[in-house]
């Protein structure tokens, strides 16, 4: 249950892993359906001394989408994810 839901399946960036550089990312956004086409991914650590700016940042020379979700092994114990999973894509249409 999140949110008044009750969603049975998997998350919404489940497969986000297998997108690999040239992969199109389809965006619906007022009416308008945009294109984007995954430039990079990369598995970055979810502790430790990351420069989290370079991902955050919206200076990015053409129209950009930044994915993020969690990635790597699953820690039982502190109920967590290892890596965060980054996925850039430059839009295309």
């Amino acid at each position: 249950t999140y949110a008044d839901d009750h969603y049975r399946g998997p998350a919404v960036f489940w497969y986000l892993d297998q997108l690999t550089p040239g992969s199109i990312i389809e965006v619906d956004y007022a009416g308008e359906t945009l294109r984007y086409a995954v430039v990079w991914t990369e598995q970055v650590p979810a502790s430790g001394a990351v420069d989290w700016s370079q991902y955050f940042s919206s200076n990015v020379a053409v129209d950009s989408i930044t994915l993020y979700t969690c990635g790597g092994e699953f820690d039982s114990a502190s109920a967590s994810y290892t890596d965060r999973l980054v996925v850039r894509a430059e839009r295309i249409q």
